[in-house]
């Protein structure tokens, strides 16, 4: 996907130098400055969890990239690029949120992430066991992969096939997402760290999977 890969070149390496964000730093600045923007930095350091050098570093390359405006009083703002580019990882990355893991993982925190069209994704990606690998090379413990099948129901692949999952506490506060269909997949981090470095591992390890 075209647009996943201008947000992974945005938090790439420059100068032989790694900066301190991440993809998902770059999608949720988007989403902030498109939200309540104009944003001064300090809010917007808030809002993404960064420090000021990685922030004005993020902030100049979303700049050069097109995607956002900065006004010297009011602050970012985002431009006709950036809001085309934000509807379109929007369409197909949507949010969950904190979602409940306690029949998976008793002590965990888990953050979910809806893909449309997610199911075919995963597999292109390599199956649900990679996708599980990428939550974990992005931090996360573990990860628990879900499938949208008709009727509302879900199910996790499994070597063998695919297992019926409707009844895990995670299911219930996925429904909460509109508009589920069938063939979406659910990508949800486990970890147990904050909901924010949940979210981020959750988030990055969508990215890498819709890039494919």
């Amino acid at each position: 996907m075209r647009e996943v890969d201008v947000v992974v070149k945005l938090a790439s390496p420059a100068g032989g130098v790694k900066p301190r964000f991440t993809p998902y730093h770059v999608f949720m600045a988007l989403r902030i400055i498109a939200e309540k923007g104009p944003i001064g930095r300090p809010s917007l350091m808030k809002d993404i969890g960064l420090g000021e050098a990685s922030t004005k570093t993020l902030l100049r390359r979303m700049r050069s990239a097109g995607l956002i405006g900065i006004d010297s009083v009011a602050g970012a703002y985002i431009t006709d690029s950036g809001l085309k580019l934000l509807k379109a990882l929007s369409s197909v990355i949507k949010i969950a949120g904190e979602v409940s893991v306690e029949d998976v993982c008793r002590d965990c925190n888990g953050f979910g992430v809806v893909l449309r069209g997610g199911a075919k994704a995963i597999e292109s990606f390599g199956g649900a066991i990679r996708a599980r690998d990428e939550v974990v090379r992005q931090g996360g413990i573990g990860a628990l992969i879900l499938y949208v099948l008709s009727e509302g129901r879900f199910a996790m692949p499994t070597p063998t096939g695919l297992e019926e999952a409707s009844s895990l506490s995670a299911v219930r506060d996925l429904r909460s997402i509109k508009d589920l269909r069938e063939g979406d997949a659910a990508v949800i981090a486990l970890c147990y760290k904050s909901d924010r470095e949940c979210a981020c591992y959750a988030v990055n390890s969508a990215l890498m999977i819709m890039r494919n």
